[in-house]
């Protein structure tokens, strides 16, 4: 691709980025290569501005903010720190000895559980559904409090088979 191209494909992106997002109106479907050459031209943007980024922030770096009294005040918390996990480490040793503290953990342990569960079951019934129809919206009761439950297909990309969030 030469940089004729990717300027041209780079002007297109800008114009579509300009039009209404939300219009009502069926765009025209790209074909399979200008899909792949536009996807190309922002990976490429993508790229290219993280490399940016990158430098940008080990410039900032520069500007790190340090002093003694700043490195002896950071001693200080870490000294104290320590102390407060020490003392909530032995409180925490008392508690393990009740019988009641022991079974009210273990009941957590299962209602998380049990929340876990309820989780997956409800994504495993809901999944199918999504990616048909992209969304799904389901309003119902629980409890007398009124919820609606939404669901969307996920769209992640992924390069070099690495989720990029």
């Amino acid at each position: 691709m030469n940089t004729d191209d990717v300027l041209v494909i780079e002007k297109q992106l800008e114009i579509d980025q300009k039009t209404d997002l939300i219009s009502k109106q069926k765009k025209p479907t790209l074909s399979e290569a200008q899909l792949e050459l536009k996807a190309q031209v922002l990976v490429e943007k993508f790229f290219r501005a993280k490399d940016e980024l990158k430098d940008i922030k080990n410039a900032l770096k520069a500007y790190k903010v340090s002093s003694e009294k700043m490195e002896e005040l950071k001693k200080a918390r870490k000294e104290f720190t320590q102390q407060i996990t020490d003392e909530k480490d032995r409180i925490e040793a008392e508690f393990q000895k009740d019988k009641i503290y022991n079974e009210l953990r273990e009941k957590v342990l299962d209602q998380e559980e049990k929340i876990a569960v309820a989780k997956q079951d409800l994504r495993i019934i809901l999944k199918e559904k999504a990616m048909e129809n992209e969304f799904v919206e389901i309003k119902f009761e629980v409890n007398g409090q009124p919820f609606k439950l939404q669901t969307q297909a996920k769209v992640a990309i992924y390069f070099n088979g690495k989720e990029e969030k």
